[in-house]
């Protein structure tokens, strides 16, 4: 009869331990090697979290056994060594040996003072090593790291031959260290040095909620919540800056995507089509405000504006009276984002041009039943007068001498000319984006706004557009105060613009004001230097220091010296951004600065889509 062979089920394969061999140096743990060592000598003055640099070296574990001991046994024997140490200081003639008791008499004595007069605790102390690696080269490199920088630390350090399996059962978290072990490296101090040695800390960011963007290079998690308020968190506005092929938009989806599923609203302005896989993957709202006739917003509806700290009183607007001081009302507001909107799409216009136009919009507001005090929430969007109203007014005022007409053939010659730079925006090739009631809408709480058509416009166009989206999106923000919005506007260099640096303007009083709203912002850009161009400096650059939070990733030498002199990098900063790796960057938080190396699961980037590269 055959003999019955017993199978072994796969869970139970799963779970058994790997064979361990231990030998008199090392151990054998499966297809890994280790060595363990004891500390044998501490150095007579300690810093903080002494050690936290051995603790936190790659491969290393860290085990801390203390024990009670009693004091008065101690002090006895401390009194002791105190006069013998006497004695020999004064029988040594060597001056260096002089200076070696010498000091050890002090520490003694402190040692007494602080258990004696200060109650200090007395325990003993035991801490192992467990130095682990792949292999026996990798194993012997990371154990002379392990040694050096012990020695640095003014710490010594043995591997107990032939007892390597007694100090690995001193390692565990379920058997004391044997006594064989702690006889070789069992030392007593206070408890307040051995509760400095604190070995457990992390350089990492842990805010116990947010966002899990990865590990910085100490191992410790970078685990980001990015509406925290601290004093030296103070918004949630966000940069990240760094040139192609780093990763930086894997970066921005991977924020995105969490912040949405967080609960927040996010609204991205995509110029470079880069964020539809993830918008329709998140089932969000993919909207072209670049021409299509659903995303379109009309320029002359009033809407909410950020106030800039620095504007200054206009006497011209302030016709609304509140307790004796004047203030400015809505279509007042209105008539300042029109201004730079028409600025920067009728390039270089001139006085009299601005004079004729301001006096055509207050006719055609007038025309409509729209005061300065009108309320734009009072009104549904038909309501409002478009720009073929305004082309048309304007038109009609080039051929009459009413009160809006010409009184001059100089002036019937600007009022043609105003007409005839308006036209394309009226009834032209332009009208697709902006004549007609506004049709946009905010169905969702992840919006992409998508203008990547725009870039294949003229400049002027493709500003005033950007613009103009800009002014919505503050609106989407201003509608309630305690809902969390996200906006992110990528390629952010496109607003730099030295003539008309109005939409700079706009985002940078945006990043001053969002937070009072419970929002952020978010500014991405290739290159630094675009944004600290001595033209648009003023606001560009409160887009680099306004956020608390910063993503720096590869960049150029130019870059680099721009960033050193805003930032004070450090040597190994600076190593960082110039080495550029994918997927890594320099994170900046509040006061906090960290080597962060992104973690983004497969699930992540299917969820991410292709725009942008991964």
């Amino acid at each position: 009869m055959a003999k019955k062979v017993e199978q072994t089920s796969p869970l139970i394969e799963q779970i058994s331990p790997m064979v361990i061999e231990f030998k008199p140096k090392k151990i054998v743990w499966g297809d890994r090697v280790a060595r363990t060592y004891v500390i044998t000598q501490y150095p007579n003055q300690v810093s903080a979290a002494w050690l936290s640099r051995v603790a936190n070296m790659e491969g290393v574990t860290v085990s801390i056994q203390i024990d009670p001991t009693d004091p008065f046994e101690l002090v006895r024997e401390i009194r002791r060594s105190s006069g013998e140490l006497s004695s020999r200081l004064m029988e040594v003639k060597n001056p260096f040996e002089q200076q070696r008791t010498e000091d050890q008499l002090k520490d003694v004595q402190q040692l007494l003072k602080e258990i004696d007069r200060d109650q200090q605790s007395v325990v003993n102390l035991t801490t192992l090593l467990l130095v682990g690696a792949e292999n026996d080269e990798s194993l012997e490199a990371r154990c002379r790291r392990v040694e050096a920088e012990l020695a640095a630390g003014g710490l010594r350090a043995r591997t107990p031959i032939l007892r390597q399996e007694d100090c690995l059962k001193g390692l565990t978290p379920w058997e004391m260290v044997p006594k064989n072990i702690t006889a070789i490296g069992q030392r007593n101090m206070t408890a307040k040095t051995a509760a400095a040695s604190y070995p457990f800390v992390f350089s990492g960011l842990n805010d116990g909620k947010g966002i899990l963007l990865g590990t910085d290079t100490a191992g410790g998690i970078v685990l980001t919540d990015f509406w925290v308020r601290q004093s030296d968190r103070t918004n949630s506005n966000v940069t990240v800056i760094g040139k192609p092929g780093v990763g930086k938009s894997t970066l921005v989806k991977k924020i995105l995507a969490n912040e949405w599923a967080q609960g927040s609203k996010v609204i991205v302005i995509d110029p470079e089509n880069e964020y539809g896989d993830l918008c329709k993957n998140l089932g969000g709202q993919y909207i072209d405000a670049a021409g299509d006739p659903k995303g379109r917003i009309n320029p002359l509806q009033v809407r909410a504006v950020p106030a800039d700290d620095d504007e200054e009183s206009d006497p011209l607007f302030e016709t609304e009276v509140d307790n004796g001081k004047a203030k400015r009302g809505p279509l007042a507001q209105h008539f300042q984002v029109l201004r730079s909107f028409f600025r920067m799409y009728l390039k270089d216009m001139t006085v009299l041009e601005e004079v004729l136009l301001e006096r055509a919009l207050e006719v055609l507001y007038k025309s409509k039943g729209i005061t300065w005090t009108t309320e734009p929430t009072s009104l549904s969007n038909e309501e409002w007068p478009t720009l073929e109203d305004l082309y048309e007014l304007i038109l009609e005022a080039s051929k009459t001498n009413t009160e809006n007409g010409p009184s001059s053939d100089e002036s019937e010659k600007e009022w043609k000319t105003l007409a005839m730079r308006l036209r394309s925006s009226a009834i032209g090739a332009d009208s697709f984006l902006w004549n007609g009631a506004t049709t946009i809408k905010a169905e969702s709480d992840f919006i992409v706004l998508n203008i990547n058509k725009l870039l294949e416009a003229d400049e002027r166009t493709m500003r005033a557009q950007f613009y103009n989206i800009l002014g919505w999106v503050w609106d989407e923000v201003s509608r309630d105060k305690d809902e969390r919005v996200f906006i992110a506007v990528d390629e952010t260099y496109l607003l730099a613009d030295p003539d008309h640096p109005q939409p700079l303007q706009f985002l940078r009083n945006t990043s001053k004001r969002i937070r009072k709203r419970e929002g952020g912002l978010m500014s991405i850009f290739h290159n630094l230097v675009d944004m600290l161009d001595p033209s648009v400096q003023r606001y560009g650059q409160a887009l680099i220091d306004n956020p608390v939070y910063k993503f720096i990733m590869g960049q150029g030498d130019k870059d680099i010296e721009a960033l050193q002199k805003l930032m004070s990098l450090s040597e190994r900063e600076v190593q960082t951004l110039a080495d550029g790796r994918r997927g890594e960057a320099l994170f900046v938080a509040g006061s906090k600065r960290l080597h962060l190396k992104i973690d983004v699961t497969q699930e992540e980037l299917e969820l991410f889509g292709a725009g942008g590269g991964r």
